[in-house]
């Protein structure tokens, strides 16, 4: 490094006595007639870098703070100030190697380690974000902040237990901070702990109505609590504080979607993604809403799927596979989910885990899950590996996963909440199928396959992934033990028939509420009873009344219902009603098997794609085709007939189990060993095309 005497040393000191007070015009001239003479004075570099940022001109400061960190990399002050500069560039892969340096190179440099984890937590790598984080809080221990920057690292390392502790030491060192109890509301509502978690978060609220991040954490809360429309009202009041808060936009969408708002739902995920075009998982939520949308048609369904993966997927393909392509040794297995707890698909996806031969198959479970129960435990013990991806980031768990050498993964979410995506769009194994979770294909091109029926999925419907069919339905129901038993229609004691529907309230679209209205009149003196988490809600009660109001239906004929309190409670319920309506065109699943095994006949409209066929699927198998309509007309009709025969209606309650049992929707042997056969002709095809 240039050394400088004389005159030079003089103008130096001119140059930053100017630079001090203010003058900056006076300093540039000075420090660039010293470079001029001695180009390599690294300090004379480092400054007119450092007064290029003051004047935000970001673009000029890189030059000058790059020869003097090549000409000096000793000074970790140099590496600090490129690092901002890198950051305020649109660099921050550059920006966080520079705050490293200079975190290296001054480990008492508080402010470097700051800095270097921020800009890591803020590129989403928080478990290397993390330990600068604990550092600074055991360096800084009355510091409130370093405990709050901790505390949500951890919430993002899904390491909640810990995040909680680290939160309330925030709140302890700082009290009256809005920002330290949101932050804490967060992690206990990650832990599960809603409410406290409400009370944190409306602390928040009263101590700084105006902070968004209250408003935001206190919706996400009462969206888990089921309580949709006071979510949505806080996500409004946090865009109100925050309109570019695209992350608000969508979760609002995901509320509104919650309670039936599904047209205004779809205009939140447009918004959010006309903001942030990049914003894939509001894309995907844009994808779900689709289908519960009834006019929508399936050419849009198409374009927009595809185009999803153009905007996120396409660019981050992975190199090749070089797995062994031997045609028929025992396949690695690899199932993607974040659902493997007490959720439609953990309980779907059982059967098949507890029946795989596993001289043929080797499962290995990517676990996503942020609260484990007893399903995951079950599962956990029947996986031959068992691997939580909850730390993990799509590009590290796609790694993890390439490591396993899996021959064949499956999707288990597809564009649902908690879908994984971007991971598949890695690609990061030989052959990817998509199967369960998502009622549409996925419109990316590195899923492959998708696993359905030849009821549910007809044959010619444009699909971007390949059909396989397979031998049989493509679900395999196991009711729980705990069921209580069948009982009689309640229309032989009530002298009046009551129909029902527990699905989400998203599948409630305009077209069906009106078709269930048509069927209470066709029905004298009959009620509907509907079933649903935000009905806790008296708004989303009054939506639901006036809305059947207007199509006739007086509140007496309603009975609306939020959710019970157990699994054995929701079960019993299916006792109150004589039919169950399935929605369309997005069909329910789970709740369709519910009812069925608690002797309730459901009647269902078999639509053009799969969303709407589900229904028809399921009761083909159980040989109950009569009660698939073909038209809204027919459904209409249906519903009205099987009402008006009692004696039907007790015939089919009683021997509806025995049915099941005989069919092939709860033959776990069989449907293993169809999948099984389905994994076979797959690879063995791959293998094929691989040698060709």
């Amino acid at each position: 490094m240039a050394r400088l005497a004389g005159p030079l040393f003089q103008s130096f000191r001119q140059a930053k006595a100017h630079q001090q007070a203010g003058r900056l015009d006076e300093a540039v001239r000075l420090y660039r007639h010293i470079l001029a003479t001695e180009p390599h004075h690294a300090e004379s570099l480092h400054a007119l870098g450092l007064i290029a940022l003051q004047a935000r001109r970001f673009d000029l400061a890189l030059e000058p703070l790059r020869r003097a960190v090549a000409i000096d990399p000793a000074p970790a002050a140099y590496h600090l100030t490129l690092a901002t500069a890198l950051d305020s560039t649109g660099r921050p892969d550059d920006a966080i190697e520079q705050y490293r340096a200079a975190a290296t190179r001054d480990p008492k440099d508080i402010a470097a380690l700051q800095h270097l984890g921020v800009a890591l937590a803020r590129r989403g790598r928080l478990a290397e974000a993390e330990p600068c984080f604990r550092e600074i809080s055991l360096r800084r221990p009355s510091q409130a902040d370093a405990h709050a920057n901790l505390g949500n690292a951890l919430l993002g390392l899904g390491r909640l237990d810990e995040a909680e502790t680290a939160l309330r030491e925030a709140v302890r060192l700082s009290p009256r901070s809005a920002g330290a109890l949101a932050d804490l509301a967060g992690a206990l509502h990650g832990l599960g702990r809603l409410d406290a978690a409400a009370a944190a978060a409306q602390d928040a609220v009263r101590l700084d109505a105006q902070l968004p991040a209250a408003h935001h954490v206190l919706g996400n809360i009462r969206a888990a609590q089921g309580r949709m429309s006071d979510a949505a009202n806080h996500y409004g009041e946090a865009l109100r504080l925050d309109p570019a808060a695209v992350t608000t936009e969508h979760n609002l969408g995901n509320a509104l979607s919650g309670f039936g708002r599904i047209e205004e739902a779809d205009r939140c995920y447009r918004r959010a993604l006309q903001a942030e075009p990049g914003f894939a998982l509001a894309h995907s939520s844009l994808l779900l809403n689709l289908n519960y949308l009834p006019d929508r048609s399936a050419d849009l369904l198409a374009a927009e799927h595809r185009r999803w993966d153009e905007l996120h997927g396409r660019t981050i393909r992975s190199a090749r596979h070089d797995n062994d392509r031997s045609a028929d040794r025992p396949l690695r297995v690899g199932y993607v989910s974040g659902d493997f707890r007490q959720h439609p698909v953990g309980q779907f996806f059982e059967p098949l885990l507890d029946r795989h031969d596993r001289t043929q198959i080797e499962s290995f479970c990517y676990a996503k899950v942020g609260r484990p129960d007893e399903l995951t435990s079950r599962l956990q013990a029947r996986a031959d590996h068992w691997i939580s991806i909850s730390a993990l980031d799509e590009a590290a768990a796609a790694e993890r996963i390439r490591a396993d050498r899996i021959d064949l993964l499956i999707d288990l979410a597809g564009h649902t909440n908690g879908g994984q995506m971007l991971l598949f769009a890695r690609r990061p194994a030989p052959v990817q199928i998509s199967w369960l979770g998502y009622p549409h294909w996925t419109g990316l091109d590195a899923i492959d396959y998708r696993l359905s029926d030849r009821i549910a999925d007809p044959p010619d419907q444009g699909a971007t992934e390949r059909i396989e069919y397979l031998d049989g339905g493509f679900l395999c129901y196991r009711p729980p033990l705990d069921a209580a038993a069948v009982t009689p229609p309640p229309a032989r004691s009530k002298g009046r028939v009551t129909f029902g529907s527990f699905n989400n309230l998203a599948k409630l679209n305009d077209g069906i509420l009106a078709r269930w209205a048509a069927i209470l009149h066709a029905v004298p003196d009959s009620s509907l009873l509907l079933k649903a988490k935000p009905l806790v809600e008296l708004p989303v009660q009054d939506r639901y009344r006036s809305i059947f109001a207007r199509l006739g239906i007086g509140p007496e004929r309603l009975d609306l219902r939020a959710a019970t309190l157990s699994p054995v409670d929701h079960l019993a319920l299916y006792g109150e009603i004589d039919i169950a309506l399935d929605p369309e065109p997005y069909n329910g699943t789970t709740t369709s098997c519910e009812a069925l095994w608690m002797g309730v006949p459901v009647i269902t409209l078999a639509g053009t794609r799969h969303a709407s066929r589900v229904g028809a699927s399921l009761l083909t198998d159980l040989h109950l085709t009569e009660l698939i309509a073909a038209d809204a007309d027919a459904y209409v009709g249906l519903a009205a007939a099987l009402a008006l025969d009692i004696d039907r209606l007790e015939e089919l309650r009683a021997g509806m189990r025995a049915r099941m049992r005989a069919s092939s929707l709860m033959d776990a042997e069989r449907f293993a060993r169809s999948m099984e056969a389905a994994y076979r002709r797959i690879w063995r095809r791959h293998c094929g095309e691989a040698a060709q």
